[in-house]
């Protein structure tokens, strides 16, 4: 996932996601892991409200670790989340 420019950090509040249920109608843009963490699903829109799979478009498995940070395209935003363990911050 890549790019911030031309966002404001945080622009859509914070959310603490800590836990195994999904996650819908969320409009975020960065996740930061908190822990060692595994996604399951990470989804999302483009410009023109497509669904976007951010796990097969940039081919990743889930696995994050405290020093990633996951940025989507600047036309994009992520609305789904679900995680299989650990803890990410997202803006």
């Amino acid at each position: 996932m890549v790019g911030l420019q031309g966002r404001g950090f945080a622009q859509n509040g914070m959310k603490i996601i800590d836990d195994t249920s999904a996650h819908t109608g969320l409009n975020y843009y960065l996740i930061v892991p908190r822990e060692d963490t595994v996604i399951s699903v990470c989804q999302g829109e483009d410009a023109q409200g497509n669904a976007v799979d951010f796990k097969t478009v940039n081919n990743w498995d889930g696995t994050v670790t405290t020093t990633d940070l996951l940025a989507v395209q600047l036309t994009h935003k992520i609305t789904a989340i679900t995680l299989t363990s650990g803890s990410i911050q997202c803006f």
